[in-house]
C-alpha cells in the first residue's frame, strides 16, 4: 500500500512537519503544532533541523557541481586550452549565487546576533 495512503487513513499529528518543503512552512506548521499539543520543543526541533538542512545545501550544491564538471572533465578542458582556472574563476563557476548569498547572510546575521549579545546592539 503506498505510504500516503496509510497517512490518509491514519494520519499522525506531525505528519505536517514530514511533508513540508519550504522552511517558512515548516516553521509555520511547527509553531502550529506546538501551539495544539503544547510542545515547545516540536518548534525548536523543525527550525533547528530545516536550518541546518539549509546550511548542508551550501557545502552539497557547489559539491555537485564540482562531481558533474569533473565527470565531463575532458570535454572542459579540451575547450579551455586545458589551463589551470584561478579560484575566484573555480568558485564562480562551481557555487552559485545564491548560495553564497545565502551563506553571506547567514554571516551577517551571526555577527549581528553576537554583537547584539555582547554589546546591546546589533551590528
Amino acid at each position: 500500500m503506498p505510504s500516503h495512503t496509510v497517512t490518509f487513513l491514519n494520519p499522525t499529528p506531525l505528519e505536517p512537519l514530514l511533508s513540508d518543503q519550504d522552511t517558512s512552512q515548516v516553521i509555520g506548521s511547527a509553531l502550529t503544532y506546538s501551539e495544539v499539543y503544547n510542545d515547545d520543543v516540536a518548534l525548536q526541533v523543525a527550525a533547528v533541523t530545516k536550518l541546518t538542512r539549509n546550511l548542508f545545501l551550501a557545502a552539497v550544491i557547489p559539491g555537485l557541481a564540482y562531481m558533474h564538471a569533473r565527470a565531463a572533465g575532458g570535454q572542459a578542458a579540451a575547450t579551455n586550452g586545458g589551463g589551470k582556472a584561478s579560484l575566484v574563476d573555480s568558485l564562480k563557476k562551481y557555487v552559485p549565487t545564491f548560495v553564497a548569498g545565502f551563506v553571506g547572510m547567514a554571516m551577517l546575521r551571526s555577527v549581528g546576533d553576537a554583537t547584539l549579545a555582547s554589546s546591546g546592539q546589533a551590528l
